[in-house]
């Protein structure tokens, strides 16, 4: 049987943007599928029986834009399948010139920026690009309810995850895990909170690993910061690891810290990594914030305000109850995420309405 065509336009160079990779990869069984990306000079990330099309990275970014634009639109002009285009500046030209073509349009996220005049300026376009797109997904309840948009065809393509690790997980000895930027994530507060702890249960053989860089000079300062607090004996830095090179720490671990600062621009943007900490049976310390509260129940974990007291009495809490956690309870509460099932429980049926 001849399988339908669907094409996916995204700027990140194929295997970059976990969403569009993992889509890819459950979409092939039934679909044939294509891929246009840039080739922004990374490694190329291959998958059988999908088709890639690189174009080519230009410093300028206009020219690059354009170039990008240009060369989805003579795509899927002659193109006959269905394309999901992931939003980037300017995407509904391609849409408006392709009026015939049948064409999703995702939401992966709004604007993070810390700048407000940035973060209105990025969803202002957003919102105007969306008027031109007969069809929408977006990736949480949260996400569509701050867009705002009166449309009847906006459907929830949520975050999906994989399990990275299946090791059985106890937790009479805490060992904590952080993987993320460490750019504007108050990772310090986790410290200062940690050395609370410390200073209440100095005896305690708790560990935290923290894994990822920061834009500035952010490692090195909390390295600083551990040293003065007497805590670097517990805190082991280890700067960016690649994805697929994560496996070890998820095994070694039993603590996920998913802390995220409870402002308005994170507050419905699903975090990947709580996700992949709960599916791997790591218990989580997740800050307050909309969609943790959508995923973090008893079971799998701890919910805090974004503040060193509220670190502490997490760990105070784990470490007084690590017996009624359970590994199975943990990792299966999220089992619905996994990016199979988001694939086939709400990727296709959306595809398959356009």
């Amino acid at each position: 049987m001849k399988k339908e065509k669907i094409l996916i336009i995204d700027k990140h160079q194929f295997g970059y943007l976990t969403d569009s990779y993992k889509w890819s990869e459950y979409l092939r069984s039934k679909y044939k599928v294509s891929v246009i990306c840039f080739d922004t000079g990374q490694k190329k990330m291959k998958l059988d029986d999908v088709d890639i099309n690189y174009v080519k990275y230009y410093r300028n970014y206009t020219v690059r834009g354009s170039v990008f634009i240009l060369y989805s639109i003579f795509k899927l002009l002659f193109f006959r399948g269905k394309a999901i285009i992931v939003y980037f500046e300017n995407c509904e030209v391609i849409k408006r010139i392709c009026k015939k073509n049948k064409v999703l349009l995702d939401i992966r996220t709004l604007s993070v920026s810390e700048s407000e005049e940035r973060r209105l300026k990025f969803d202002d376009k957003l919102r105007k690009a969306c008027l031109s797109f007969d069809n929408i997904s977006v990736i949480s309840e949260g996400v569509k309810r701050k867009l705002n948009i009166e449309k009847s065809n906006i459907s929830i393509l949520p975050l999906g995850a994989d399990r990275i690790s299946d090791k059985k997980k106890n937790y009479d000895n805490l060992k904590l895990l952080y993987v993320g930027t460490l750019s504007g994530r108050h990772i310090d507060v986790t410290l200062n909170g940690l050395s609370l702890f410390l200073s209440k249960c100095p005896e305690s053989n708790i560990t935290y690993d923290i894994v990822g860089d920061g834009q500035g000079n952010e490692l090195e300062e909390l390295k600083l910061l551990c040293k003065s607090m007497g805590i670097d004996e517990h805190v082991y830095f280890h700067g960016r690891i690649p994805h697929n090179e994560l496996k070890s720490f998820f095994d070694k671990c039993n603590i996920g810290v998913a802390f995220i600062p409870v402002t308005d621009y994170f507050n419905f943007q699903p975090p990947t990594k709580t996700f992949e900490y709960i599916l791997s049976g790591l218990f989580t310390i997740a800050t307050n914030t909309f969609s943790n509260k959508e995923i973090i129940n008893n079971d799998n974990g701890y919910l805090i305000d974004d503040s060193a007291e509220c670190f502490c009495m997490a760990i105070e809490y784990i470490n007084g109850n690590y017996s009624s956690l359970n590994y199975y309870k943990i990792f299966d509460s999220l089992s619905q995420y996994t990016w199979e099932r988001i694939v086939y429980d709400s990727l296709i049926p959306v595809v398959d309405k356009l």
